[in-house]
């Protein structure tokens, strides 16, 4: 049996960016904004679409994100503050062994 993973989300991008420029006081450089992503509705033939918040990482965050991951952990703890969900289906030797 295999590993399956499904169903990814990440959350708190925007808690992570705000974290990343409170070190420099760079508030006012950030580019990232809320905006809207279609999404398919599972289901539902007459819904088809629905549009949900989303978060867009700018290219000046983004720069600044890959420059503080690259310079090690101390530096790229911004990191830390994004969340992920999913959904693991994994055989039960894995599951014994996933907590170490």
């Amino acid at each position: 049996m295999s590993i399956k993973i499904e169903k990814i989300r990440t959350y708190s991008w925007e808690s992570a960016v705000r974290g990343m420029r409170n070190a420099m006081n760079s508030w006012d450089k950030s580019d990232s904004y809320w905006g809207w992503k279609a999404e398919d509705v599972d289901g539902d033939l007459f819904a088809g679409r629905r549009f949900v918040p989303n978060y867009n990482i700018g290219e000046n965050d983004l720069k600044l994100m890959k420059k503080l991951a690259r310079t090690g952990d101390d530096h790229g703890k911004f990191a830390r503050m994004i969340n992920i969900d999913m959904d693991i289906t994994a055989p039960l030797y894995w599951w014994k062994e996933f907590d170490t």
